[in-house]
């Protein structure tokens, strides 16, 4: 079913609100009306003043302002209720859409998405859709009064305010195009900023401002060439406007004068006339800008559909198995994977990691160990081959309920900004105790440090962890991984940043959980301390597996194995 988001909301908030503003409307319609009496009753207006029509009029007028003013509140929330929903299931969806999609997109631009796109059509839906109704109802009854009150005067008016129109459409159909190009500029904008600020601390290793601010500099001046253009077509629309205005309120005072002369015409009806004009200026303007906040709300509704309509992961799989399964041997079988339809990273590999033992995965790079990790997650969809737990495939399972059976630790940063705490607690549905937190800690060889610290777990780590050393922060992942007592710890390069004494003590605390859990332990590694214990090792090697069994096992029988291992010796003695 298509998921789509309308410009428009049905609260009872927004209806209300809506009502309300009506309600102003016809007020403000009938005062000049109130007007033309006072001053056509009386000829000295000071002297013989009507104070009860008066103060009906002050009154109204400022019930008129106290309506509006609610009304406007009413409109308003219930537009950032309706737009805050959007984000959140725009957001949400983001979350669910497969790692496939994220691969030519920036992040910084699908945030765009979110905020600047949605925050165009809330302008619409709070502001243009409101004041075109009032604008509506203000001119047509403004209109049907000036008819009855003079037919010709207000015929010459119509005729002299319908040329806007035909400047309003084209201009609309600019206006659409304009809003297109300067919402993918803004994206392109917001992703090459997060960009920059993401990778500060490469920049200023690499000595690379100037390229950085170069590419920075040419994305803001297609940005501001779009909005030059913008601002070039509405520079001229509004002077052409205002002449018309002009051109037609002079018109009608001379043309009023000359009848009130002639004494076919009360000055009454001349002063209820010029206000009704006044009145009904603005809300012609605001006709001929709805076409084009219009095209602009609808232009950014278009890449918010798109996102909604991109197929979730969680949509793949028909069948919702949400029990936890018994733990048993997770096998890939005859895999064979490529991203994008590009040269293959996997050719028919076949694996299978042993419930409680611990599997090792090594090879040069590139050979594929990332990406076998990937498939074991189920981050992407296997293309040839099976991924089984037991007997069963892994496509029988529901995929929160499958990820749930592991634990990662990568090789990238997944520290996120706020507290030690909020980290190590990170996607866990159950809190866990201070004592099962400090355990974690312990094992991890970082709760020495963690208690040194002012705040302790309440410490604030900042974006990307930058308050802890890269040790920290990869010792901050495991005892992550650690609270998650999960089926399958996967370690993916996640002790590169220990020194040799801490990473031994983690390997220690991984092989008494290892024991007390009956965890299976999933290794990917260059350092031969780490894998040598594995009870069984794959070598990979050009998108294959070239050998696996024990350390001893691959040293007699895999020549490149060997050449591995002393290429591994050679790195540690130099």
């Amino acid at each position: 079913m298509e998921k789509k988001i309308t410009l428009y909301t049905l609260s009872w908030g927004f209806v209300f609100g809506i009502l309300l503003s009506v309600c102003g409307t016809f007020v403000n319609i009938w005062v000049p009306l109130v007007i033309k009496q006072l001053v056509d009753a009386k000829t000295k207006i000071v002297h013989h003043l009507n104070i009860n029509l008066a103060l009906v009029v002050a009154v109204a007028i400022i019930l008129s302002a106290i309506v509006s003013a609610i009304s406007e509140y009413l409109i308003s929330v219930a537009g950032d209720r309706k737009i805050a929903a959007v984000r959140m299931q725009v957001e949400q969806h983001l979350l669910t859409l497969p790692m496939s999609f994220f691969a030519d997109k920036r992040s910084g631009q699908l945030s765009s998405r979110v905020i600047n796109d949605a925050e165009v059509v809330q302008d619409f839906m709070t502001g243009s859709i409101p004041t075109t109704i009032n604008s509506l109802i203000t001119i047509v009854g403004s209109f049907l009064i000036l008819f009855s009150l003079d037919w010709r005067l207000t015929l010459f008016i119509i005729l002299s305010f319908s040329l806007i129109i035909f400047i309003a459409i084209p201009i609309g159909k600019i206006s659409e195009k304009l809003s297109v190009i300067t919402q993918n500029k803004l994206s392109e904008l917001s992703g090459q900023s997060t960009e920059n600020l993401y990778n500060i601390r490469s920049i200023k290793l690499n000595n690379a401002y100037r390229p950085v601010l170069a590419n920075f500099k040419d994305v803001v001046n297609n940005l501001f060439k779009v909005s030059k253009r913008t601002d070039k077509i509405f520079s001229i629309v509004g002077p052409i406007q205002t002449v018309f205005t002009l051109g037609i309120i002079l018109m009608i005072i001379i043309y009023g004068g000359i009848r009130v002369q002639q004494q076919s015409l009360s000055i009454g009806t001349l002063v209820s006339f010029l206000i009704y004009l006044f009145q009904v200026i603005d809300p012609i303007n605001s006709l001929g800008n709805f076409y084009a906040g219009y095209k602009q709300a609808k232009g950014a509704t278009v890449k918010l559909n798109k996102i909604l309509n991109t197929q979730g992961e969680q949509d793949v799989y028909t069948k919702q198995i949400s029990q936890l399964p018994v733990c048993g041997d997770l096998v890939l079988q005859n895999v064979s994977f490529s991203y994008n339809d590009q040269e293959p990273v996997l050719q028919n590999v076949s694996l299978e990691f042993a419930a409680g033992k611990k599997t090792a995965i090594v090879g040069p790079s590139g050979a594929g160990k990332t990406t076998i990790i990937n498939l074991l997650a189920r981050l992407y969809e296997i293309e040839h081959g099976k991924l089984l737990l037991g007997q069963e495939q892994a496509s029988e399972y529901k995929l929160s309920t499958w990820r749930d059976m592991f634990a990662v630790v990568t090789q990238e940063n997944t520290i996120i900004s706020g507290t030690i705490y909020l980290n190590l607690t990170f996607g866990l549905a159950q809190k866990p105790k201070d004592s099962e937190i400090w355990s974690a800690l312990e094992k991890a060889n970082l709760a020495a440090e963690i208690k040194k610290l002012p705040q302790g777990l309440q410490t604030v780590v900042g974006e990307q962890g930058v308050g802890l050393s890269g040790g920290q922060r990869q010792r901050l992942q495991l005892a992550r991984a650690y609270l998650r007592n999960a089926n399958f710890l996967i370690l993916d390069e996640a002790t590169s940043n220990l020194d040799p004494d801490s990473e031994k003590i983690v390997s220690d605390a991984l092989n008494k959980i290892m024991m007390g859990q009956k965890t299976t332990l999933i290794v990917i590694a260059h350092r031969l301390s780490t894998i040598v214990d594995s009870d069984k090792i794959y070598f990979l090697d050009q998108h294959r597996v070239i050998g696996s069994g024990t350390h001893k096992d691959l040293m007699q029988k895999v020549p490149k194995y060997q050449q591995f291992v002393k290429e591994q010796i050679l790195a540690v003695n130099e």
